[in-house]
C-alpha cells in the first residue's frame, strides 16, 4: 500500500433484542497509516441483506471516497448473518477488500448457519450462500497470528498486517460504544 493511502476498517454494532427496527450501527473508521482521519456510519439490518448497499452508500457520500484504497472487515458477515459481497464491493467502489480474522474462517460452518437460518425463519438464503462459497476460493494468508483473505498480493498484506488488526479493534470499540453507551467485549 502506498504511503498516505487510506483504508477503512468497518465493524457492526452489537446485536440485542432492544434494537430499533432490528437495525444496528455500522461504523467505518478511515485511517492513513496509524492515524484516524474520519468516521462514517450508517445502519444495517441484523441478519439482513443490506450491508453491501449500505457500505456503498456510506462510502460514496464521503469526502474521503477518492482516497480510500482498501476496505477492511472482520470476516464476511456483519450484524449476525448480514453477508457482504466482497466481489461486488470491489467492482462498484474500485477498492480492494481484506477480510481479517484471528482464526481461519470455515465457509462450511457459515453455509450451515445460513441454511439453518433459512429453515428457521423461512427466508431464502441462497444468494448469501452463493456469495460465501464464491469468496471461499480466495486465498487465505497467515501473517503472525492473523488470517487475511484477499485478492491482494501477499507482500501488501504482510506490510499491512501491523495496522490492520488494531484498526478493526478500534472500529469494533466505537460501534459497540455508540450502540450501548460503553464498549464491551473484544474483537
Amino acid at each position: 500500500m502506498k504511503s498516505g493511502a487510506r483504508f477503512i476498517a468497518i465493524a457492526s454494532g452489537p446485536i440485542s433484542k432492544k434494537l430499533k427496527n432490528n437495525k444496528t450501527i455500522l461504523v467505518g473508521i478511515i485511517f492513513r497509516e496509524n492515524y484516524i482521519e474520519g468516521l462514517l456510519s450508517t445502519r444495517i439490518s441484523v441478519d439482513g441483506t443490506d450491508s453491501t448497499n449500505q457500505i456503498i452508500g456510506m462510502i460514496n457520500k464521503s469526502r474521503f471516497k477518492d482516497q480510500i484504497r482498501i476496505l477492511l472487515f472482520n470476516g464476511i458477515a456483519l450484524a449476525g448473518l448480514n453477508i457482504i459481497n466482497p466481489n461486488f464491493l470491489e467492482k462498484k467502489l474500485k477498492m480492494k477488500i481484506i477480510l481479517l480474522n484471528k482464526r481461519r474462517q470455515n465457509a462450511k460452518e457459515l453455509v450451515n448457519a445460513l441454511n439453518e437460518f433459512s429453515r428457521i425463519h423461512k427466508k431464502d438464503a441462497s444468494e448469501r450462500i452463493k456469495i460465501v462459497k464464491n469468496y471461499s476460493s480466495v486465498k487465505i494468508l497467515k501473517v503472525r497470528h492473523l488470517f487475511f483473505q484477499s485478492k491482494l498480493e501477499s507482500h501488501y498484506l504482510k506490510n499491512f498486517s501491523d495496522n490492520a488488526f488494531e484498526a478493526l479493534r478500534i472500529a469494533h470499540i466505537v460501534a459497540s460504544g455508540i450502540s450501548s453507551g460503553e464498549s464491551k467485549g473484544r474483537l
